[in-house]
């Protein structure tokens, strides 16, 4: 069974590099992007998503106010919150507001030396 991931990024670019990568994993499908907290909150309920990957960082709305409204929608949907920073209050608050876990710059270099 494919894992069901929608994404929230207002960057487009990395966005767009995300869904490429997960769709080249035979494990995940990507059935949703939105660029805002707003569309995400319209519209993610339908889709069904097992996961959805959020940016600590969206315009407007942050990503930590969106993971408290979607896990208040839908309980069961894992959130997991994107960073590119290593600050640990962003990632208390992400985790208190119920996400799953975090990704960010101090991941990314894991086996690489």
């Amino acid at each position: 069974m494919q894992i069901k991931v929608a994404i929230v990024e207002d960057d487009i670019a990395f966005g767009s590099l995300l869904k490429t990568l997960l769709v080249l994993s035979s494990a995940a499908e990507v059935v949703a992007c939105y660029l805002s907290a707003r569309e995400a909150l319209d519209h993610l309920p339908q889709t069904k998503a097992h996961v959805v990957l959020i940016a600590a960082t969206l315009e407007g709305a942050g990503g930590v106010d969106l993971v408290r409204r979607l896990k208040a929608t839908i309980p069961q949907l894992k959130i997991i919150v994107l960073t590119n920073s290593i600050e640990e209050a962003e990632l208390l608050d992400g985790l208190s507001a119920g996400a799953e876990g975090r990704n960010g710059p101090q991941n990314l270099d894991h086996g690489l030396s």
